[in-house]
Order: C-alpha cells, then sequence, then structure tokens
C-alpha cells in the first residue's frame, strides 16, 4: 500500500481550507461510528452485553401544557391487587384504648390455596308410565364412577405429567378429603383409552406392515416381568407383534424412538414455526413435504445411504403383512357380579350366569358386543346397547336362577303373549281384564291364574268358561274357577240364544 501523498496547506485558500476541514471532520465522524458497530457486533458474538439505549427523557413533555379535556390518572399503573376477586372479607380488631375514633381500615390482601373435596347429590328424576314402564333421568356427561371429570383431570395431570406414584396418589387424595381407593384410582386412569388405543394402531398400520417387536415408554414397568396393559397387549396380540417396556431412567433402551423425535422437532416443526395455515390439509402437505425431505437426506454414519433407501434395502424384507381384520378397539374392565347378576355399563345392565354372584369377572366391551369372561373363559355375550331413560337392562334367559325363570313368566307381556296365543274367549277375555285394571301387573296375576285353570281343566273347558264369563259380562278369574269347579259352564249361557258378543253390543260399561 503506497503512502498517501502529502498535501501543501500553505497555498490553500481560507475558501479551500474550511471545505477540506468539514469534509475531514465529516469522515472521522463516520469512521468512529463504524469503529462502534464493530464493537458492538463482537460483544454480541463473544455473549458480552453491548452498550445500552439511551432514550430520550420526555422531560419537554413536562414544560409543555397540558391539552384541555385529558384525564391526568391515564397511563397510571394499576395495582396487583386490583385485578383479584376477593372471596372473603376478614375484619382484625385492634387493641385500642377507651374514647379512641374509628377511622377505617387499612387494607392487604392475602392469596391462599384451598383444596377440598366438593361433593354433589345427583338426583336424577323417576317417572312412571301410563303402561308401568319406569323412566330414571340419565347421569351427565363425565362421571366415571363415583367421581366428576375435574377429580379425573388431576389425576390425570398427577400421575402423567407431576409423575407421582399410586401410593402417594391415593394418599394425597385421602389427605384432600376425597374417600378413595387404589381400584378407583386405576380405574380413573384407565378409563376412555380409546384414543391412545387409536393412535398406536395408526401407527402400526401407517406403512401396511409390523415389526415383530415393539419397544413402548413405560417408567412403572419392572425389567424381568413387566406389565403391560391389557388392552394394548390384545392390540398388540391381533397384529402378532410384542411389546417390550423399556427400564426405569433408561432412555438407551429407545434411542432410536428419541432421536426420531429430535429430527422431527428439529428438521420438521421448527421449520414450520413460522408458517401459517389456513386448513389442515394445506399444514399436513407441508409436513409430508419435509418428512420426505428428511428421508433422502443422507445418514451421517455413511453418506450413501438415507432413511428411505435403508428402510427399502434393509428393514421392509423382515417385516411381515398385518392382518386382513384391523383391530377392534375395547375396554376392559373388572367387576364383582352383584347379587342381580347384572354388571351396569354406562347405564345399562348386562347379565351373566347367576352361579357366578360374587365372583370377580372380566368385562370386554366394544362399540357392538359386550363380553363377559370368568377365569378367561367367556361365559357370556350381548350386543352393545344404547343407554335410554331409565334403566335398560339386557338379560337371557339362561343366566336367571329358577325362581327367577317362574317369575319372569308372570311379567304382563309374557302372559298376555301366551293368552293370546290360545285366543278364541280366552283371549277376548284377557284383553278386557288387562283394559279395565289399575295396573298391568294385576291383570296379569289374574291372566296367569285363567291359564293355570287350563292346565287343570283342559284347554276346551277353559274357553267354555271364559265364553260364560263374557255372557255374564264379568271379568274375574275367580268367576272362571267356580265355573270349572262346580261343572256349570252351560248353565249360564245365553236361554234366548242371542248372537254373543259382537261390535254392535255396547255393554253396561257404556253406561258409565
Amino acid at each position: 500500500m503506497s503512502a498517501p501523498e502529502k498535501l501543501s496547506l500553505s497555498g490553500l485558500s481560507r475558501g479551500d481550507l474550511e471545505a477540506l476541514t468539514e469534509r475531514l471532520l465529516a469522515e472521522n465522524a463516520a469512521l468512529k461510528q463504524a469503529i462502534a458497530d464493530l464493537r458492538a457486533e463482537i460483544a454480541t458474538l463473544k455473549g458480552v452485553k453491548g452498550r445500552p439505549v439511551i432514550r430520550p427523557s420526555g422531560m419537554e413533555r413536562k414544560t409543555e401544557p397540558k391539552p384541555e379535556g385529558t384525564d391526568s390518572r391515564r397511563g397510571r399503573k394499576r395495582r396487583k391487587t386490583e385485578r383479584l376477586v376477593i372471596h372473603e372479607d376478614r375484619i382484625i380488631r385492634a387493641d385500642v384504648p377507651t374514647g379512641s375514633r374509628f377511622k377505617g381500615y387499612e387494607d392487604f390482601v392475602v392469596q391462599d390455596l384451598e383444596l377440598r373435596p366438593h361433593v354433589v347429590r345427583i338426583r336424577r328424576e323417576r317417572w312412571q308410565t301410563p303402561d308401568g314402564r319406569t323412566v330414571t333421568a340419565p347421569m351427565p356427561a363425565g362421571i366415571t364412577g363415583h367421581f366428576g371429570p375435574e377429580l379425573r383431570r388431576f389425576v390425570l395431570l398427577q400421575y402423567h405429567q407431576g409423575q407421582v406414584t399410586m401410593p402417594r396418589l391415593v394418599t394425597q387424595l385421602r389427605a384432600f378429603g376425597i374417600d378413595i381407593s387404589k381400584r378407583q384410582v386405576v380405574r380413573l386412569l384407565n378409563t376412555d383409552n380409546g384414543a391412545f388405543l387409536d393412535e398406536a394402531r395408526a401407527v402400526l398400520r401407517a406403512g401396511l406392515e409390523t415389526a415383530p417387536w415393539i419397544s413402548v415408554d413405560d417408567t412403572g414397568a419392572s425389567f424381568y416381568d413387566p406389565v403391560v396393559n391389557r388392552s394394548y397387549h390384545e392390540l398388540a396380540r391381533h397384529y402378532g407383534t410384542g411389546v417390550v417396556p423399556t427400564r426405569v431412567r433408561r432412555p438407551r433402551d429407545k434411542a432410536s424412538a428419541e432421536k426420531g423425535v429430535q429430527v422431527v422437532e428439529t428438521r420438521v416443526l421448527a421449520a414450520l414455526r413460522n408458517r401459517v395455515f389456513f386448513t389442515l390439509d394445506e399444514a399436513n402437505a407441508a409436513i409430508r413435504e419435509l418428512v420426505a425431505a428428511v428421508n433422502a437426506r443422507p445418514l451421517t454414519t455413511d453418506r450413501t445411504l438415507t432413511r428411505r433407501r435403508l428402510f427399502e434395502e434393509r428393514e421392509k424384507p423382515l417385516l411381515k403383512p398385518l392382518p386382513a381384520e384391523p383391530f377392534v378397539i375395547g375396554r376392559w374392565s373388572r367387576y364383582k357380579l352383584a347379587p342381580d347378576y347384572h354388571v351396569s355399563i354406562e347405564g345399562v345392565a348386562y347379565s351373566a350366569p347367576y352361579r357366578l354372584i360374587g365372583k370377580h369377572v372380566d368385562v370386554f366391551c366394544t362399540v357392538s358386543l359386550v363380553s363377559i369372561f370368568h377365569k378367561g373363559e367367556r361365559v357370556a355375550a350381548h350386543a352393545r346397547q344404547g343407554a335410554e331413560p331409565g334403566r335398560a337392562t339386557v338379560t337371557l334367559d339362561e343366566h336367571r336362577p329358577p325362581n327367577h325363570r317362574a317369575a319372569a313368566l308372570l311379567t304382563p307381556e309374557a302372559v298376555r303373549a301366551e293368552a293370546a296365543g290360545l285366543g278364541g274367549a280366552l283371549g277376548l277375555l284377557a284383553d278386557r281384564i288387562f283394559a279395565d285394571a289399575d295396573h298391568p301387573d294385576q291383570a296379569a296375576r289374574q291372566v296367569a291364574g285363567l291359564l293355570r285353570l287350563g292346565q287343570l281343566h283342559g284347554t276346551v273347558a277353559l274357553q267354555a268358561a271364559a265364553t260364560a264369563a263374557l255372557s255374564a259380562n264379568v271379568r274375574s278369574c275367580r268367576f272362571v274357577q267356580q265355573l270349572l269347579a262346580k261343572g256349570q259352564v252351560q248353565a249360564l249361557e245365553d236361554p234366548a240364544g242371542g248372537i254373543g258378543p259382537h261390535a254392535n253390543l255396547r255393554g253396561p260399561a257404556y253406561y258409565y
């Protein structure tokens, strides 16, 4: 670099000297600003704080007169307590001498946390319909057993996000005043896990093939004898794969999965963090494009391979095809069979063999089927029914004990159907008895008595006695019984040889 040419100032006029001085001062100021910017950039790269940004103080605004109509309190900083909702006012008395004057209160706001149970007694209305059915209002949504949705949300939060163990969670809830057992906490955690199984099924069917085993993250599993969720175990068995839970605090057991999550977060989610999508299809298209780019990216360990090529050449030949039928998602529950030999599932009671009363049964529920198992053997299967107003019951006759089977034959529907099957005068008499009765059960007993008389005296004699009762306009089982006992069936026939009951005969009931 050549030395700058020496400039002689003696030969310059005063005007030239002033112009030269101004130019040099401007260049000096520009160089100072460039040096300051470079120093700030160097400090930023080194992690050192740069020079503070000094803003105008605004004192010039204080000397100017305020416009008329402005609020002097505008811009006043609000206290934090002004945003709080006061739930309780507690007055603290002061010990003062006699003759003191009361000057008001000095407020002091205290925020505290109160955890206590909120017990609600749900009173469902019960109605009896004109045909004798009992209708009960349905349970509100979100009720699991005898616990509400907020309690279940707290249990899920503490267990899955807070990593609170089961014994400590039970102790914690009891300390709050919640009457709950360990089995009930487990039921709160495992109820309605269909979304989890849906996700797992979608993952397994994503590539239309399945691996010989799956590694799942289970921080509570034993290394030597792990216990897998029963529904998830059924899912794995359907697809012919095994589930191997990872060990406690051993992230290397699932290193490939953790690395895959990291790659997706850094190369897919991070790349889309500043983009705005207006439809779900648009977001999915962008994700597919970036995932395809990740799979086409050369691997760090072998630059000649990509994830796509590695899968096609080495992993895909080892996979086997999925079953033709998809897995039917269901839910396992365990019940102790009640004395009424029914299990209640979402407002519908399903029967099981009465010999299992007092024993534990396992219930597997799908969208269309309810299966009941005892010691691994299926003992009952019912079509899934929707909850209706009132107590819906699905009972198989072979599940009833002998005395209940006999009682089932005396229901109004069964008795009326049997009488209608015999037809003739007996069927007409049974219809009139049901029409005049105050309650269907009263009529059912009378018609059941008529059917029993038919077993004792024969159907022909019973039909003749029923015809005599209709002719006499008497609707009573005792009247028919007396006729059959005395053998006077023919004595009460119409002496005038009438044509008997017909559509145009009004009868005495017409006038009352």
